[in-house]
């Protein structure tokens, strides 16, 4: 839950979310050579139906998924969530294959989503890094297909050891010539969000 953090100290880390996000997308705008957006970061509650809702519109919806734990001064989860469709076309832009040519999540295609995936929180996690002057890294990426409601609860239990609800930062990266979009979602420990914040001279 979100504890005994205020609004004031949610939209100081929903801000220095947003930089992180915006230096991932610009890494995955020049792998892609095309023009990457982030929707603005909001702050949820996961696991939870309303964080799936509002993310990919659909508990049961079948995501391709990239969990990495991240650890050092800065502990907790990132996972990155694609509809199927999305991570087809994805797939095709990263293997240089022609559009639709990918039917499938090959072992390739995997490769490939985990490897961007991990460029992408290298890319975030070094921002925070510079902004906070914390060490943080994160270990090796996991790939899934799986219902999202299925996929959250397993990371969860994973990175903390339950299903408890805790607050994460969600955005979207978008990109709107090949119609693909995929979310992204921080999910600090308290411990972190706390260092996080004490860095923020937020109260």
């Amino acid at each position: 839950m979100k504890g005994n953090i205020n609004e004031i100290q949610i939209d100081a880390l929903k801000e220095a979310n947003n930089i992180g996000a915006g230096h991932a997308a610009m890494a995955l705008s020049q792998m892609l050579n095309k023009k990457i957006m982030i929707a603005v970061t909001r702050s949820e509650v996961v696991p939870s139906e309303i964080f799936l809702k509002n993310i990919l519109g659909d508990k049961t919806a079948l995501v391709a998924s990239v969990y990495l734990k991240s650890l050092g001064d800065i502990q907790g989860a990132v996972i990155f969530m694609f509809k199927k469709e999305s991570a087809l076309k994805l797939s095709d832009l990263l293997l240089c294959r022609e559009d639709g040519e990918t039917k499938f999540i090959d072992e390739k295609a995997q490769s490939a989503i985990k490897e961007v995936n991990s460029i992408l929180t290298g890319a975030f996690f070094s921002v925070l890094a510079d902004m906070f002057n914390l060490k943080v890294f994160h270990k090796t990426p996991f790939y899934a297909f799986d219902k999202a409601e299925v996929i959250m609860d397993s990371v969860c239990e994973e990175a903390f050891g339950d299903r408890e609800e805790r607050l994460c930062l969600a955005t979207e990266f978008i990109e709107s010539s090949s119609k693909i979009t995929g979310s992204f979602a921080f999910i600090p420990t308290q411990e972190a969000m706390e260092k996080l914040l004490k860095q923020l001279k937020v109260k």
